[in-house]
């Protein structure tokens, strides 16, 4: 028996016994699309300050077990400067994207979840929002290469479009949690390994946060048939990168409550300056 036939045997059988349910969680797309990689010049770069435009492209899943789908594009300007032993970025930009709300049927399905109510109103919902984030770490020289060892980072987004509308109008008895904020912040630490190469670097970073509001945080879910002690939504993510001269690639992991996303993006060094 293949692995993929496995599994869905495995989550079959949890569900006949009652041991899954499957909820319904709608709350904001962004607790998966925050902090996409920006770039910094490195300490042994001749530049201090650098600027850039930013392109990516998220797609992946929303909801309990992945039940929705997600794609998304984001564009930005930011910049990046060296202090010595400490960097900064910083930068503003617009997402627009599709949110598809997918159906639900009785099967295996919570208590909580009202899934004629869902499935009235079920189908792609356009999103977007204009929002900044920022970033500022402490750096370690290892040669010409660098760990930026500690870094603190933030994002503030405000949403607009269709699936805002999908959640204001929806009633808190028709899903297991439905949270309206269109306003979402989030607070993370993250650290970076970065080697230098010929015409630019390569580098690993891994971050860690969290959504601020007490909307999103210590959340009692419960029904007959599932509990969550004390919900709060968190992420992590992982980042693989590559610059080559004035451009940076990158392959990103978001991974948070309830959301599992794929970033590809890059980002093209527009001009620099070298003050000291």
């Amino acid at each position: 028996m293949s692995k993929n036939k496995f599994l869905f045997l495995l989550v079959g059988v949890l569900l006949l016994s009652g041991c899954i349910r499957r909820q319904a969680f709608y709350v904001s797309p962004y607790n998966g699309l925050n902090n996409s990689y920006h770039t910094i010049p490195l300490r042994s770069d001749s530049m201090k300050s650098a600027f850039y435009v930013n392109s990516v492209i998220f797609t992946g899943s929303e909801n309990d077990y992945g039940h929705d789908e997600m794609f998304a594009f984001q564009t930005s300007l930011s910049a990046g400067h060296n202090f010595g032993y400490f960097q900064a970025y910083y930068g503003a930009g617009i997402t627009l994207g599709n949110y598809r709300v997918n159906s639900f049927d009785s099967f295996g399905i919570s208590s909580s979840v009202d899934y004629k109510i869902i499935n009235q109103h079920a189908g792609s919902k356009f999103f977007g929002a204009t929002g900044i984030e920022a970033g500022l770490n402490l750096v370690i020289p290892l040669g010409v290469s660098e760990w930026r060892v500690l870094g603190i980072e933030t994002s503030m987004q405000q949403e607009f479009g269709q699936y805002l509308q999908f959640r204001k109008q929806l009633p808190d008895s028709a899903a297991t949690l439905v949270l309206r904020n269109s306003f979402l912040t989030t607070l993370g630490g993250y650290s970076e390994i970065t080697a230098k190469t010929k015409h630019g670097s390569v580098g690993f970073k891994i971050g860690i946060g969290t959504l601020l509001g007490s909307a999103y945080h210590h959340l009692n879910i419960y029904d007959s048939n599932a509990s969550y002690d004390r919900l709060t939504y968190q992420y992590c993510n992982v980042t693989f990168r590559c610059t080559n001269r004035k451009w940076t690639g990158y392959l990103q992991g978001n991974f948070a409550t309830k959301s599992g996303i794929i970033l590809f993006g890059a980002n093209y060094r527009l001009g620099r300056s070298n003050r000291q």
